[in-house]
């Protein structure tokens, strides 16, 4: 199941105009801005990602809020591997990626699952991994 969340607006001018969704459940409100994704990574295990505003920029040393419990926060320092997630397919009306074959598909797959925790990857009562804003985001 995938998700869709208008957070912002480009005019004719190129101008971003900030979209926010409100509603009575927390979990339904949406963070307005540029949003990208960045996976941190230690020895090649990812460790959470973090949701940020391109406009704000994310810090070399960024806070984690947890997405399940605000007073829950975690440091990814300046050591720690990154990626961002979020990858342009089109600017400017025109596209700019070149889609991969299904066998690199796969290969990217298998290889990104493998980073991931094993206890993240088990059917009964897995643990989640760091999903968070980061703390700048949420000011």
């Amino acid at each position: 199941m995938s998700v869709y969340k208008l957070s912002a607006l480009q005019d004719e001018k190129g101008d971003f105009r900030y979209i926010i969704k409100l509603s009575e459940q927390l979990a339904k409100v949406s963070n307005p801005g540029l949003q990208q994704i960045r996976r941190f990574s230690k020895n090649g295990i990812h460790v959470g990602d973090v949701i940020y505003d391109i406009e704000l920029g994310i810090p070399q040393a960024s806070t984690a809020v947890d997405q399940f419990d605000a007073t829950k926060e975690m440091l990814f320092g300046s050591d720690l591997e990154f990626h961002d997630l979020l990858i342009p397919i089109l600017q400017k009306g025109k596209k700019v990626y070149t889609l991969p074959t299904l066998q690199e598909i796969r290969d990217k797959t298998k290889q990104e699952l493998m980073q991931f925790p094993v206890g993240i990857k088990r059917f009964l009562i897995p643990m989640y991994t760091l999903f968070s804003w980061n703390e700048h985001f949420m000011m």
